[in-house]
């Protein structure tokens, strides 16, 4: 196995925003065509926007048909006919005309958090296919190495050079070598059918067994500032606030009477009357107390996102020193280990004698568990600047 099994570039960007490429664009590309989940959720958003369109901007016309019979029967019949049409204030159609617009971008980005959210669990599961890929890579490694000794002893049981107890001690560690590589294996199968079941049961052959660079931003202050403006959660929540305020505009606009207008036919026997009608609606009762509630809802709208952008910026803030954290601990571990790794040379001072067996067999796993260790720094690491990126998927 190469000594550059982990090989992560540890660097730091000049700008504020993660400017890595990424690292899975092809796996998300393939479930963004595949997946049903993916257009379940375009599906969602299409009812939605048509929901929020649907309809005229304009109340139905209304008819109104009288049929009148005298009593006694003495006179002719009477019959009255009413066509009426309904309108408000200019105002009135403008508001209601940008809450529609409103709501459709709030399905909009209702459906790009859900999209989001499908591709960052799909980072994670390609980020866990990295990992077990990285393991079962170490472990064939491994096995190669211990089944080089397994026929190092072979011949030297065969030709008197060591004792049984020896052999059989390098059998087991064969043994218990050959075990950790089927159970890596095994997780990476597993892994690899949760992402068949995301690609909507189709196979990806993922074999990549390596952490690509990812350069973090100096200024944590700039780069939030720009990954605000682009989080979901965010967004949703500004058009929140501006379609409150559009309600509120539309409530206000509401208090102005109501009208219809519309042709009035009346007939009797021998005369018929046709004309003209308008009517107004007073705003005196049902209106009473919407503008409160909408300039409530309102307060509440800027409370809610208020909230949210302090919950994402601390929770943001403690993944960013937490991956500079993981960055600077897995440059450490890495330089050290390429420096100090001598696991070629403990083969030629065993069989050389300057070493024992058990003295190998401990150095050998020593190493094996440092490369284990930079191994699951750099998945956690993987795993945090994911969760930081997400909101530029």
């Amino acid at each position: 196995m190469k000594r550059t099994l982990i090989l992560i570039l540890l660097t730091t960007a000049a700008t504020a925003s993660l400017v890595s490429q990424n690292h899975y664009q092809w796996v998300l590309d393939t479930l963004m065509v595949n997946s049903p989940a993916f257009r379940a959720i375009a599906i969602e958003r299409d009812a939605a926007q048509a929901d929020a369109t649907a309809g005229a901007l304009l109340d139905n016309p209304e008819v109104e048909f009288g049929y009148f019979w005298p009593d006694p029967q003495n006179n002719g019949k009477r019959w009255d006919l009413k066509v009426m049409q309904p309108f408000e204030m200019p105002q009135v159609y403008v508001h209601r005309a940008r809450i529609r617009h409103l709501m459709s971008e709030c399905a909009n980005a209702d459906y790009n958090r859900h999209r989001i959210e499908l591709l960052t669990e799909a980072q994670r599961v390609c980020s866990d296919m990295v990992y077990y890929n990285a393991y079962v890579t170490l472990y064939s490694h491994c096995v190669k190495s211990a089944e080089q000794l397994s026929k190092i002893f072979e011949k030297k049981l065969q030709a008197g050079e060591c004792t049984i107890l020896e052999y059989n001690r390098v059998q087991m560690d064969l043994a218990a070598t050959q075990n950790k590589l089927r159970m890596a294996e095994a997780e990476r199968d597993m892994m690899a059918d949760d992402l068949q079941m995301l690609n909507g049961g189709k196979p990806l052959a993922f074999v990549q067994d390596t952490f690509s660079p990812t350069p973090l931003p100096e200024n944590y202050e700039e780069w939030f500032a720009v990954a605000s403006e682009k989080s979901p959660a965010l967004t949703a929540l500004r058009q929140k606030q501006t379609l409150n305020k559009e309600q509120t505009a539309l409530a206000k606009s509401e208090w102005w009477p109501r009208f219809a207008a519309g042709y009035v036919s009346e007939n009797v026997v021998g005369d018929t009357y046709r004309g003209f009608a308008l009517q107004a609606t007073l705003p005196l009762w049902r209106q009473k107390g919407t503008i409160k509630k909408s300039r409530l809802a309102e307060t509440a709208a800027q409370a809610e996102y208020d909230n949210e952008y302090a919950l994402q910026y601390n929770h943001l803030k403690g993944l960013y020193r937490k991956a500079v954290a993981l960055q600077q601990n897995l440059k450490h571990l890495q330089q050290t280990f390429d420096t100090f790794n001598s696991e070629d040379l403990l083969l030629k001072a065993f069989e050389a004698g300057e070493i024992s067996l058990e003295d190998y067999l401990r150095q050998v796993e020593f190493y094996h568990d440092s490369e284990i260790s930079i191994l699951e720094i750099a998945h956690e690491l993987e795993q945090t600047v994911l969760q930081l990126e997400s909101y530029n998927l």
